[in-house]
């Protein structure tokens, strides 16, 4: 059995996003990544898994606070946000890229793999995103309440936010396959906020 996971634990701080985007002593020891519209790629083989898409718990690595990981059967998850920049990515059983994407932003929560068909890989393209607030968070208690968990349906994407402080974003979830969306709009202090749309 693994070390059971305690939501809202918090690790050690990550130098690169305190104080400005987590307060001292609130860097998470569990991040959740949910991945969504991986599609299987050219050498993609009957056997193989399925394209990793759902959600995962990734754990902040003792000695490096800002590199969170998940090691499974087939699949290895990596968050890495050192060096200024952003990088998500997820290796599979041959330790090759099944999705890989890096945003020159610190401390960043959306992705989209730069693996694009029909170049030779055994997953393409597909979109990430974590949360890095209190895990599980009110964004995943919301799309489960509302059927929007992670599929290959599901779609996301970030509103701006005109005039808005550091790190103020309005995250948009939905489903291609329903009219329900949600908005969920988090401040500088963590909190969620949310609101129902139709298409």
């Amino acid at each position: 059995m693994g070390t059971p996971v305690v939501p809202g634990e918090k690790g050690v701080d990550c130098p690169g996003c305190t104080p400005d985007f987590w307060a001292p002593g609130q860097t998470p020891k569990y991040v959740m990544v949910m991945f969504t519209r991986i599609t299987k790629g050219l050498v993609w083989q009957p056997g193989d898994p399925e394209p990793p898409n759902g959600e995962f718990v990734l754990t902040q690595v003792p000695g490096v606070p800002c590199l969170w990981t998940r090691l499974d059967d087939y699949f290895k998850f990596e968050y890495d946000i050192r060096l200024g920049a952003s990088t998500l990515e997820i290796f599979d059983g041959h330790w090759l890229p099944a999705f890989r994407s890096v945003e020159t932003i610190p401390c960043w929560e959306y992705f989209h793999s730069s693996l694009a068909p029909p170049g030779g890989w055994r997953y393409n393209e597909g979109d990430g995103f974590i949360d890095l607030y209190d895990f599980p968070g009110t964004a995943y208690q919301l799309l489960h309440d509302y059927n929007l968990a992670p599929t290959e349906y599901t779609r996301f994407d970030v509103l701006p936010v005109p005039d808005g402080p550091p790190y103020v974003q309005v995250r948009r979830f939905g489903n291609v396959r329903t009219p329900t969306n949600i908005k969920i709009k988090t401040d500088a202090t963590h909190k969620d906020q949310y609101e129902m749309f139709e298409k």
